[in-house]
């Protein structure tokens, strides 16, 4: 089970998820295409056969995010939808120190809400975008944010019972890996390259084994294609998809130089 990392006792993000998340194994060289160039690349891993590389996709929901101690300044609710690529390494000038720990690149984040994108614009970083997101039952849906196009959707099926972390073997190795510290570039991509983590509250977290189809419509990133995948439970399929409902933290940004090649991948114990 993925240890759970101390944060910042000042102030971090908080709030309640509720998402499915499906795991694909794609070409590596297709996946590299999605890394920004020369100063992210894709890490030795273990998780998908050789030659291929997890891509993680996430459909959910946030409630109650905000700030610590600051709740009365910011309080929000927000459809996100995401692309992730753990896995991968930063091999920038003046992050030598942080070159061969394992960590997480977002190529992508879709949103509902403005304000939820331009913070993580422009504090983390993070590839966020406005989207039309709707979820209607068991679709959930993602379309563009002017034209309203169909961009990729979820359709969720069976689901087995409610279970915890323990209970799904399959899932194991799949948090280790999306719990690893997340990189990217600080102040809209202007800044400095910065890491952040995602503690998803493994122990307590509600968690279910799901069937699902997405269908990708409109190819908005280089390594994704147009159509459908079939996805089997986490139960049955060590690449399956899962439904999570759990409270997470995310901490402030801070040095990529922190992170250390022998620290936990669910986390780093520094406090930010």
């Amino acid at each position: 089970m993925p240890d759970q990392s101390r944060m910042s006792s000042w102030t971090q993000m908080v709030g309640l998820y509720d998402a499915v998340l499906g795991i694909v194994a794609l070409p590596a060289d297709q996946v590299s295409l999605m890394l920004p160039p020369y100063h992210v690349v894709l890490a030795e891993q273990s998780v998908t056969p050789p030659s291929t590389h997890p891509v993680v996709f996430g459909f959910g929901r946030h409630h109650h995010v905000h700030l610590t101690h600051l709740e009365w300044l910011w309080d929000q609710s927000y459809y996100e939808f995401f692309v992730g690529v753990p896995w991968v390494n930063l091999r920038a000038p003046g992050y030598e120190k942080a070159s061969q720990v394992p960590v997480y690149y977002l190529p992508r984040l879709f949103l509902n809400k403005f304000m939820a994108v331009a913070g993580g614009v422009w504090w983390w970083g993070f590839e966020k975008l406005m989207a039309d997101i709707t979820q209607q039952g068991d679709l959930y849906s993602v379309r563009g944010y002017f034209l309203h196009e169909d961009l990729i959707s979820l359709r969720t099926g069976t689901s087995g019972p409610k279970g915890h972390l323990a209970d799904f073997p399959n899932l194991i190795p799949i948090a280790n890996m999306i719990s690893q510290p997340m990189v990217t570039k600080a102040f809209a991509r202007l800044g400095p390259w910065v890491a952040s983590s995602f503690d998803w509250g493994w122990d307590q977290a509600d968690i279910w084994s799901i069937d699902a189809s997405m269908k990708i419509s409109e190819q908005f990133l280089p390594a994704l294609s147009t159509g459908t995948t079939e996805f089997t439970g986490i139960a049955q399929a060590p690449l399956g998809t899962f439904r999570i409902r759990t409270n997470w933290t995310l901490s402030l940004p801070y040095s990529p130089n922190e992170l250390s090649p022998g620290q936990s991948l669910a986390g780093r114990a520094a406090t930010p």
